[in-house]
């Protein structure tokens, strides 16, 4: 069939089809053209019918959670339905002076005669009249008939349905005290009412209440009531009971009498459970955990579910073995809701690693909480994984000289100990040793304190000079370990006692100076001549005493060898590589040298002959101002020493050679340069100085303008300027290691 507008419809209508053809046709064109067709006028008022046809469970009113259902019919049949479908429409209810919008429950077919509307009850809801629907209840998309023209579905209004009353919420336990058989015994328990939809009369006694038990309780009963002013909404009861102890669980409800209240019903709380009290466990998601990142969560549940939240407060404390500092909780609380028994919330317990060996830890966690029956304490075990200590004993220095040296010795653990740890010392004579050459200092004990790992206390190994000329001794140092834990003993250590009877060696007349510190007396010609090497002295240092005259009467005098202070090097001779330089103070007291003198022979470093570039090396000696070849030096044929004879003057002494200053030639000279930005200049070689020891070349300041660059090593100046400079002015310097120079500019 063709669709047209409501205008053409008008003028010029379908005939009517059959009667099935009608109802089929009627809903395609609803189908079809509803969008166009629109919202029809309203019906007059009283053709349906309206009942309700539900029933109250207990006969005489509804309550919360019932559901009230109202009936529409003498409207016709229903072949088709407005924009928004049929489940769109609604029934309005007023149940105590408040509306309330019921749903249709009936499913739509073709024909459909009788239409069914649904209400639940809610704890809001009160009405002790009974229930009302107002005149033409129905909302929503209209109803057709098979010739697509609104359904009268309008009716008069219901009033005051007595045997409909609604009582959505009773008088109702808002609070128990105690609810839990374990909290106290019920004699003078309380429970707390409140009442919705309605208030307590002017006159309210212990009378209007009864108390009932599942299973029953004899003896128990209503003693007193309290707080139920008129006009009020709550009250407390105070029970009675005469029985003995109770246990397993009990369901209580309290009846009001209509006596009692603004209504006309005896009204019921819902029931109310009393049960042995719930009682708390904690427990852990690991009983042990290791030290190094070892963590366990804490949990609780319930042996059963509770009327309320639970809430049990986490504590962690220190156990065997632990402090606070080894671990640290995250989180304290964990929420058991109500009627559950499995707790939410995190609670972590986490060990803290040490480097100490020591026991196991142990943490105690414990939980509080009010209302059950708190959980007992549960252990978590931090497991130690540290290693047993190693000690270790260490001399300070290793090696002693003869006369009176003092080695120190002292002791530190591979890593921290959980105890004190204490080190008895030991020293036995070693190769070349006799018990005499040496001391252990009393109470010979070192400690290390439980944490740390380096000793406490004083323990000394002291030297005796025997002033006899011997191989160097050796003691053998020990230890023993002991804490309260677990101790591995220190390896022994080894102390070496340095002869310093002859440490210069002697050959005929010649004394060569090894280097090490001490002093020899020596019978020369008649005399005695000391020498004696202070500590830092060049090795290789010879006096040679070969043409000392006899003397005419006794006479001694004393030769020291001490690093030389810092003469400063230059002037006509050059000294070589600060590092390398052989350089020695020679003194002499208590006497005087003859006047014939001596033969003093000091050392050439490879460095030193190196930087001499095969000019002759001499003897310098410094007077104070300069320093000055001595007569009659010269090197010998290997280049190792270079020696003099006669030498009566000291003072000190160097290996040296003839100076030469770096210079540039007479001719060299560097022109004023210009440069245009964006073009590359012709590269630009520096000029070269000569002589000099180890001469550097430097430009100074280092910084070029834009885009140039300076090769130190090739000396060349290149690049392209990438932006316009005033004129600068550069230094080209020659600086040798004695800090002698030259420059160009």
């Amino acid at each position: 069939m063709t669709v047209t507008s409501p205008a053409t419809r008008a003028r010029i209508p379908n005939p009517p089809p059959p009667a099935a053809a009608m109802r089929v046709a009627a809903g395609l064109l609803l189908a079809a053209s509803a969008a166009l067709v629109g919202p029809f006028a309203a019906a007059p008022a009283g053709a349906a019918n309206v009942s309700i046809t539900s029933t109250p469970a207990n006969s005489s009113h509804y309550v919360r959670g019932e559901a009230i259902t109202v009936r529409v019919s003498n409207f016709g049949a229903i072949y088709g339905v407005g924009p928004g479908g049929f489940a769109g429409n609604r029934m309005s209810l007023n149940i105590g002076g408040t509306t309330r919008q019921a749903t249709v429950t009936s499913t739509f077919s073709s024909g459909l005669t009788v239409v069914d509307f649904s209400y639940t009850v809610t704890r809001n809801d009160i009405d002790t009249d009974g229930i009302a629907v107002p005149a033409n209840s129905v909302s929503g998309p209209s109803w057709r008939s098979a010739s697509v023209t609104p359904l009268d579905r309008n009716h008069t209004a219901l009033t005051d349905q007595s045997g409909h009353k609604v009582i959505g919420s009773a008088a109702a336990v808002s609070s128990s005290s105690p609810s839990w058989l374990a909290a106290a015994n019920l004699n003078g328990a309380t429970l707390g009412l409140s009442l919705t939809g309605t208030t307590w009369g002017s006159s309210v006694a212990a009378s209007n209440f009864s108390v009932t038990a599942t299973p029953a309780i004899a003896g128990l009963s209503v003693s007193g009531v309290s707080g139920a002013t008129s006009g009020g909404t709550t009250a407390t009861l105070t029970l009675s009971y005469t029985g003995g102890a109770l246990a397993g669980d009990r369901t209580f409800a309290v009846t009001v009498a209509a006596a009692a209240h603004a209504g006309t019903l005896a009204l019921t709380t819902g029931a109310v459970t009393v049960s042995d009290l719930p009682a708390a466990t904690l427990n852990l998601s690991q009983a042990s955990i290791p030290e190094k990142g070892g963590s366990a969560t804490v949990t609780a549940v319930l042996d059963k579910a509770f009327d309320a939240d639970t809430t049990i407060t986490v504590t962690a404390m220190p156990g065997a073995n632990a402090t606070a500092g080894d671990f640290t909780q995250s989180g304290s609380v964990l929420t058991i809701a109500e009627g559950d028994t499995t707790g939410t919330g995190t609670v972590t317990i986490a060990a803290v690693n040490d480097a100490a060996d020591q026991p196991d830890k142990s943490v105690t966690v414990s939980g509080s909480v009010s209302g059950i029956t708190a959980p007992s304490p549960v252990t978590l075990t931090i497991a130690d994984d540290d290693a047993t200590p190693t000690a270790v004993l260490s001399l300070n220095p290793a090696s002693i000289p003869e006369n009176g040296g003092v080695s120190r010795v002292t002791a530190t653990l591979s890593h921290p100990s959980g105890a004190d740890t204490s080190i008895t010392v030991s020293a036995s004579a070693g190769a070349n040793a006799a018990a005499g050459d040496f001391a252990l200092s009393p109470n010979a004990v070192l400690t290390i304190a439980a944490g740390e790992t380096t000793s406490a206390g004083a323990v000394t190994v002291t030297a005796n000079d025997d002033g006899a000329d011997g191989p160097d001794k050796s003691v053998t140092v020990s230890g023993t370990a002991s804490n309260d834990h677990a101790a591995t003993d220190p390896p022994d250590v080894t102390l070496t006692i340095a002869d310093d009877d002859g440490d210069i060696e002697v050959s005929g007349t010649r004394v060569r100076v090894s280097g090490e510190a001490g002093e020899t007396v020596y019978r020369i010609g008649g005399r005695t001549v000391t020498v004696a090497v202070m500590a830092g002295a060049p090795a290789g240092v010879e006096i040679d005493f070969a043409g000392l005259p006899e003397a005419t009467s006794e006479e001694a005098f004393t030769l020291t060898f001490s690093p030389a202070g810092s003469p400063a090097a230059g002037g006509a001779f050059a000294l070589g590589p600060p590092e390398a330089r052989t350089a020695v103070d020679v003194t002499v007291t208590a006497g005087r040298v003859p006047s014939a003198g001596l033969r003093l022979c000091l050392p050439a470093t490879a460095a030193v002959r190196e930087a001499a570039r095969g000019r002759p090396l001499v003897l310098l000696r410094h007077d104070g101002r300069a320093w000055g070849a001595v007569a009659g030096s010269a090197a010998s044929a290997d280049g190792a020493l270079v020696c003099a004879g006669g030498v009566a003057s000291f003072s000190p002494f160097a290996v040296g050679y003839a100076d030469t200053t770096p210079a540039f030639a007479a001719d060299a000279a560097v022109a004023a340069l210009s440069f245009t930005v964006g073009e590359a200049i012709d590269p630009v070689t520096l000029p070269l100085a000569t002589g000099g020891d180890r001469t550097q070349h430097e430009l100074r300041p280092p910084v070029l303008p834009a885009g140039l660059h300076f090769d130190g090593t090739s000396r060349v100046l290149s690049g392209t300027p990438t932006e316009a400079f005033a004129p600068r002015r550069y230094t080209w310097t020659a600086r040798d290691i004695d800090g002698e120079s030259d420059a160009l500019s």
